[in-house]
């Protein structure tokens, strides 16, 4: 690659996310700390890009750009893989396909906007001022339990006497696996395609 190509798609990825007006500067705020991280990994023009907790240590509005930029670059044909913990609404509301994991094992997975449909039609409705994220997480690490007789309409909740429970919930940090992906692309297929341009 020339150094006329390698400085076109640096300019092309500082436009991507929006660094145009600092792209000579220091970074200084968070925000622009975490664009620029993953404008390093855009660089190499990535199939799949994955990141790890992207929002972590950004206020909402900062928290809600960066997602919002993600979903504009995986529109552009990238799958983007990431974990987050515990999202607000209006983040989740942009994810695509959702998987949560717990203990090691595929607990769920599904498009995102169907999980609250699925929840509610097992008994356990999300309530209005209740943030979706946290009912799937609980569900998943048994601390929730089914709306009994006496308490209809609500979601009790059970911490176990022993710490293994508090333990592994503090360990697991309720992460999610988020997939942004308009691709219909088989995960194997990304990776085939992915691993050939380093063979």
């Amino acid at each position: 690659m020339s150094k006329q190509e390698k400085n076109e798609r640096i300019n092309k990825v500082i436009k991507e996310l929006d660094l145009e007006e600092v792209a000579d500067s220091k970074v200084k705020y968070k925000g622009e700390r975490k664009r620029t991280s993953i404008g390093m990994e855009l660089i190499l023009d990535p199939l799949i890009l994955f990141l790890d907790r992207p929002t972590t240590g950004l206020d909402g509005r900062t928290a809600n750009d960066v997602i919002r930029l993600l979903k504009r670059i995986s529109e552009q044909g990238r799958t983007i893989i990431f974990s987050i913990h515990l999202p607000r609404y209006s983040i989740f509301q942009l994810f695509d396909s959702l998987t949560i994991p717990a203990s090691g094992e595929l607990m769920y997975h599904s498009p995102a906007q169907r999980t609250l449909e699925y929840f509610e039609s097992a008994g356990f409705p999300c309530e209005f001022y209740t943030n979706p994220a946290e009912i799937f997480l609980d569900f998943f690490h048994g601390v929730i339990q089914r709306e009994s007789e006496e308490h209809k309409g609500t979601i009790i909740l059970l911490l176990r006497d022993d710490c293994t429970e508090i333990r592994n919930r503090a360990l697991m940090l309720f992460f999610l696996m988020v997939y942004l992906c308009r691709r219909r692309t088989l995960a194997v297929d990304l990776f085939m395609i992915q691993k050939k341009q380093f063979v």
